[in-house]
């Protein structure tokens, strides 16, 4: 994997799709003699070096980005190739009827990371006191106007906005809602690091 695409060999290409070497190139020539791709975006040179006997042979090999695979992947009549055009196809009807394509294995991780993550907020929330209506309030607006970081100036932004609309006691309109929530917060965090 480089510059977020897959690159394989002429070999590897071949393998994947079950099909001769010989049969690879010639899909590849055609890729480019038709001028679906540019060959010079799609393909790299690498010098390749290995030990053949007791002599070191270096040699330079193509390698052919996703774009090539998946034009290849087209053209190759093989039981891999018709099963890769089947995949190839859910995903992009997924893509266009849902709007994206989702990778199943990825989501799976994170919804089992959220379901952590919920636990352990449960388990920390059960063992706290209730925060008032006010630390409440503090809170949900400092994480939603800054991406689940609470911070100062946020709090105090809505400490002055309910200062303002008299909603809070006069006593607390003069200490912004970080202070209100400083040590609940400290504690709050040392409990879900423990």
């Amino acid at each position: 994997m480089e510059n977020e695409t897959v690159w394989l060999t002429q070999a590897q290409m071949a393998e994947l799709f079950e099909k001769t070497p010989q049969n690879i190139t010639m899909h590849i020539g055609n890729v480019y003699k038709e001028r679906e791709l540019e060959k010079e975006s799609t393909c790299k040179e690498y010098l390749q070096v290995q030990q053949e006997g007791k002599r070191k042979v270096s040699r330079m090999v193509k390698y052919y980005d996703l774009d090539v695979i998946i034009s290849v992947g087209y053209r190759v009549k093989s039981k891999r190739g018709t099963a890769f055009r089947i995949w190839a196809r859910k995903v992009l009807k997924e893509y266009l009827v849902k709007g994206y394509a989702v990778n199943e294995r990825m989501r799976k991780e994170q919804i089992g990371e959220l379901r952590q993550l919920v636990g352990m907020l449960g388990r920390t929330i059960q063992s706290q006191p209730l925060l008032s209506n006010d630390e409440t309030n503090a809170l949900l607006f400092s994480l939603a106007t800054r991406r689940m970081t609470p911070s100062k100036a946020a709090s105090d932004r809505y400490t002055r906005l309910l200062a303002e609309k008299n909603s809070i006691p006069a006593w607390r309109r003069k200490q912004p809602c970080c202070s209100i929530l400083s040590q609940r917060t400290i504690r709050l965090a040392m409990a879900t690091s423990a």
